[in-house]
Parts: structure tokens; sequence; C-alpha cells
């Protein structure tokens, strides 16, 4: 286990990263890829065993975990759950090879806020972290591909059978799709031209239809449950498109 870097996260100057990985070699490249950024991080520990990841990720509460797949003794699933649960602020990147389409869902409903391939550089794995951190969730365009080919979003395949919107309200639907583009909630207001505390209320109304507790969670369910096949949706992520308020 590496040593907790305690002064440099009290000051508040870098992003907080903890990594829970299987072996040294892998670290190793992570670790060069987090030295290689402009500062704006600090590798805070590291851990190989999910027991041990847990427990120091309660002790340092990090600002971001970098999980590359599963641990010694717990699936990244798992972990995922059980450190959201204890640490419900924590941003988590997952980084592993592309496994089966359940393990890759398993991962996002248990609330990953970001998902990449071990062929992430270094400027893109910088991006993620800062991007997770302020609440966006970032996926690699490898991953958005296999969840695209999942759950066909309707430009690709309409869907015979007329899918449920949830009782989402027009503007909620509008803000959902904004979010399935993987949109901040900045970007959502922009785009909008709404206030973010507005966005932000919008998110607690949909997230409540949906029964999720995450935005992750929400654009998984929508993807699964095919909300983006729905008239509705259809209707107002066209008229986001229009620019039409």
């Amino acid at each position: 286990m590496a040593a907790i870097d305690v002064k440099r996260i009290e000051t508040g100057r870098a992003i907080s990263v903890l990594l829970g990985q299987p072996d040294n070699v892998v670290g190793r490249e992570l670790r060069a890829k987090l030295q290689a950024s402009d500062g704006s991080f600090v590798l805070a520990g590291e851990a190989s065993s999910g027991t041990n990841f847990l427990d120091l990720a309660a002790l340092i509460k990090p600002d971001v975990v970098l999980l590359r797949g599963d641990l010694a003794d717990l699936g990244r699933a798992d972990v995922i759950a059980r450190l959201k649960d204890r640490s419900p602020d924590t941003k988590v990147i997952v980084i592993t090879k592309i496994d089966d389409d359940t393990e890759i869902l398993s991962a996002l409903c248990a609330g990953v806020d970001g998902y990449y391939i071990p062929d992430v550089t270094g400027d893109q794995l910088a991006t993620a972290i800062a991007a997770v951190r302020h609440g966006s969730v970032c996926m690699h365009p490898t991953i958005l591909q296999r969840l695209s080919d999942l759950c066909p979003f309707p430009y690709r395949s309409r869907m015979q059978e007329e899918p449920s919107c949830f009782g989402l309200s027009n503007r909620e639907l509008q803000v959902l799709s904004l979010l399935i583009d993987g949109c901040s909630n900045r970007e959502i207001g922009q785009r909008l031209d709404v206030s973010l505390e507005t966005v932000k209320t919008h998110l607690r109304h949909l997230m409540k239809k949906l029964q999720v507790s995450d935005r992750t969670q929400a654009v998984v369910k929508a993807i699964k449950e095919k909300v983006s096949s729905c008239r509705c949706y259809l209707h107002a992520s066209e008229r986001v498109e229009k620019n039409i308020n």
C-alpha cells in the first residue's frame, strides 16, 4: 500500500485519487499517467484487495477512485456498491478491459461515474478525473459503443412496442436526453437556458420518477427500459436539438 499524502490533500490544491489495482505492473502504468498530469491530482493511496481498498477509502475519503478491474477478494460491482454506500460523494472510474455485457451493466448500476479501457491516455484520464469530480459521467468511446449496441437508440432502430416514459414531463425528458449525451448540470442549464438550481430540481424529479438515486443510474435505466424510444422522449429531444424551449 502506498503512503498517504495527507498534507497535500489538506491543502485542497489537488484532486485526491485512490487507486485500486490487482498488480504492481498495472499500478505503475496508472501512476505514470497520473504523474504526467499538470499536478491537479495527487495519488493519495492504493490497495490491491477489496477490503483494504474500502478501509483506505473510508479513512482518506478521496475525491475520485480509479478501480482497475476486480480486486483480490471482491468483484468490482461489489466494491463500487459498498464504496458508494460508505462515501456517496466519492466518484468512481473503472479502468478495465471489456468483459461480458453483464459486467458493464452491473458496474453502471452499482453507481460508477466513469468507465474506460486500459489504453486510455494520460490526457483522457486527467480529463475524466476532473469531469467526474464535478458531476459528469464519462465513458470511453468503446464502452459507449458497446452500450449503444446493447440498447440501441431510436435513430438506430425503432422499437415496435411503444415504451413508457415513466410519466416524465417534457422538460424532464429534455434534461434526460442531455444526461444521456453526457452533459454536465451546467451544460444542461446552458442548453435549456435555465438556472443550475432549476436543472437540479428537474434532476431530482426525474430520478424520483425513474426510482433511481443518481444520474448514472438514470441514464442506465433510460437505456435499459428503452425510454429513448418513447414518442414523448423523441419529441422532447428534437426540441432540444432545435433549441426550442
